[in-house]
């Protein structure tokens, strides 16, 4: 069965919700063994069958990768059926300004016009009127979402922390962090563990438990905010503190691309690589791994990043285009470093990718996908 046949299904598949998790395995195995290559249909089932298993993360990560292809891998509407989908669940997710970042110039459906309607009203408190008719003609894709609507905008209720204890009001500090507040805080934090008051608190506490070192108490509060803000620091912010969290989420990421891409590289060398939607899925995760490093470096540390990158994922690209024919996929892997090599000032490794990505193009993917 062709690709765009098992599409057809896992969008009627998982059209009506809750869907067995016996019926998801078996379209996922059928879409492991097609033959055809893969292109932006096979993403579509595959972000669907992830939202299917409750992977809502993965999934919305698969339907934006679909991006990477040649507009010549996608067949008709397939692209449009993608926006509206990241579209509508920006909207279940009360992200409006996510919501309106992904809306096209020309709002030519009733869910695209519904939902920059309500991204106004969110977001500016007021917006156009919306047809009266656009309500009937929506799709079960948008209406099915009402209900998260209305859970997303029930906060759960926690227990505050007695504010008096600078630990707990600290901790809960972290727990409400915005990027706004990231340097306000990494400052506090800072304060914190140098204070000779933390210090006398943690050996009073020792001695009332009657046992327990003062100072490796103050590591593991080291360690746990340093996780806290690592986990939201999304770029490098020029800050003592934050600058080394992110100097070491940077080295963990790297180490964990270099692991991913090698791990990769070795299974197709041996003739054991994994199905081809399991690539493009190590393909994301790498992705996603580099932009986070790139992110958390400073101006002058992206080559690192790039180095590590381009070394080891040509040879991936490569073995795409010559030993497995899967040309829109090697296309995407090239594309990827040609840009990445011209940001990061290696010209000569973006002129390679790139003219690698021109191998790529005569194999006649208006004649096999439209």
């Amino acid at each position: 069965m062709s690709v765009a046949h098992l599409f057809a299904e896992a969008r009627a598949l998982t059209r009506d919700g809750v869907v067995p998790a016996r019926l998801i395995s078996e379209l996922q195995h059928r879409l492991e063994q097609t033959k055809d290559v893969l292109q932006g249909s096979t993403i579509a089932a595959m972000a669907l069958l992830a939202s299917a298993r409750g992977e809502r993360t993965h999934a919305r990560e698969l339907m934006e990768s679909m991006a990477w292809l040649d507009q010549r891998a996608l067949t008709e509407g397939t692209r449009e059926y993608a926006q509206g989908w990241l579209v509508t669940d920006a909207a279940a997710e009360g992200d409006w300004a996510r919501v309106r970042s992904l809306l096209p110039a020309t709002l030519e459906t009733p869910t695209l016009r519904l939902f920059a309607h309500l991204a106004g009203r969110a977001l500016d408190g007021a917006a156009p009127n919306l047809a009266s008719d656009d309500w009937y003609q929506l799709p079960l894709d948008a209406r099915r979402f009402s209900e998260a609507f209305s859970v997303k905008a029930v906060e759960p209720v926690r227990p505050r922390p007695e504010l008096a204890e600078p630990i707990a009001s600290m901790l809960w500090q972290l727990l409400e962090l915005t990027p706004a507040r990231l340097s306000e805080t990494a400052k506090a934090v800072g304060a914190l563990l140098k204070s000779p008051k933390l210090r006398d608190r943690l050996m009073e506490r020792a001695t009332l438990i009657g046992g327990g070192s003062p100072d490796e108490a103050l590591g593991d509060l080291r360690e746990v905010f340093d996780i806290s803000l690592g986990a939201a620091l999304k770029a490098h912010v020029d800050e003592p503190l934050l600058s080394g969290v992110a100097s070491a989420r940077r080295e963990q990421l790297l180490d964990t691309m270099y692991t991913r891409i090698d791990r990769l590289t070795d299974r197709c060398s041996e003739g054991t690589a994994p199905p081809m939607t399991e690539v493009w899925r190590e393909f994301v995760a790498i992705r996603g791994c580099y932009s986070q490093a790139v992110a958390l470096s400073e101006p002058g540390e992206r080559g690192w990043p790039h180095h590590v990158v381009l070394r080891l994922m040509r040879y991936l690209g490569t073995w795409l285009r010559l030993t497995k024919k899967q040309l829109p996929f090697a296309h995407a892997v090239f594309r990827f470093l040609d840009t990445e090599g011209t940001l990061a000032g290696d010209e000569t490794g973006a002129r390679l990718a790139r003219a690698s990505a021109e191998l790529c193009l005569p194999f006649g993917l208006t004649a096999n996908f439209r």
